[in-house]
């Protein structure tokens, strides 16, 4: 365990307290978490657990904290709880990341990158983009690492002169993993191609918190262009579009008297709540605007 950066980043998250803080030590803790769970036998650790926990995790700096983050959980009771949306604010609105979450194996790979539905087989990966596409947002991986290759880390991190654990939680492209390691078009019997901790890290995924940092700070076109993308592709939607999203219920919601809906539209838009099993279905939206929100107004409809 690296006892000392630990240590360094939760003394810099009290200085400053700031969201970016916290985003890097929970990456770090992570880190050192599925190393602690690797080293012992008796001990298992998977994507769910580690994604629970960051939802639980992101709900309280929502509930209690002074820190921009909100929550929300689909209405459809067919959401997948490993399939996350993350909203980002930038200068223009907010950004959408349909995510998925894998964790790296012992075999420091992602054996479960192809994974397929088992009722449709279609690959998750394909539901992801699918999803994206017709949400005009970017989609995204967000992989949960430790690398057990001791000396291949300090090599790493004496060339890129800072510590591997940065990348506890990283994101890369949906669109590059397709792109990279999918089967060959030319023979569909194929099996597409794993990939490994170093095939995707340091160069080409990058630390969640730089990651969400870019989006909110970079030039939004070179941030665009640098995920392969342009503003064609891409919607940006508004503070009150996903506050007021009927789709999604606000798990930390600042104290107000109340809604007045009318009920007949509310038991039609339930209806409209069905979706189909076999597709990419967030149970969770983390919203992350650039300020808190300061309160909530009545609305009526």
């Amino acid at each position: 365990m690296n006892s000392e950066l630990l240590k360094e980043l939760a003394e810099q998250l009290l200085k400053k307290q700031d969201f970016y803080s916290w985003l890097q030590l929970y990456s770090v803790q992570t880190w050192n978490k599925i190393g602690f769970v690797r080293n012992r036998k008796r001990l298992k650790i998977n994507e769910t657990t580690i994604t629970q926990n960051l939802v639980f995790d992101f709900w309280q700096l929502a509930a209690v904290s002074k820190l921009p983050v909100e929550m929300y959980e689909s209405k459809n009771e067919k959401a997948n709880g490993n399939d996350l949306e993350i909203a980002v604010e930038t200068s223009k609105g907010f950004l959408l990341f349909p995510c998925q979450a894998k964790i790296i194996q012992i075999n420091n790979r992602y054996n479960t990158i192809h994974h397929k539905n088992k009722s449709s087989s279609i690959y998750q990966m394909d539901m992801l983009l699918n999803y994206a596409n017709q949400h005009y947002g970017i989609p995204i991986y967000l992989l949960y690492n430790f690398y057990s290759d001791y000396k291949r880390c300090y090599q790493i991190e004496e060339e890129i002169g800072f510590p591997l654990d940065y990348f506890g939680c990283s994101v890369i492209s949906a669109n590059y993993l397709k792109e990279t390691f999918s089967a060959e078009k030319e023979n569909q019997n194929a099996k597409p191609a794993i990939p490994s901790f170093e095939d995707l890290h340091p160069y080409i995924a990058s630390p969640l918190h730089d990651f969400l940092k870019d989006v909110q700070d970079m030039d939004r076109n070179s941030f665009l262009n640098a995920m392969g993308y342009s503003k064609k592709n891409v919607r940006y939607y508004s503070n009150t579009e996903l506050q007021k999203d009927k789709l999604w219920e606000d798990m930390a919601p600042l104290p107000a008297i109340g809604f007045v809906i009318d009920e007949a539209k509310e038991k039609a838009f339930k209806k409209s709540l069905i979706k189909k099993s076999q597709s990419f279905n967030p149970r969770y939206r983390i919203v992350l605007p650039r300020k808190r929100r300061q309160g909530i107004l009545i609305t009526y409809s």
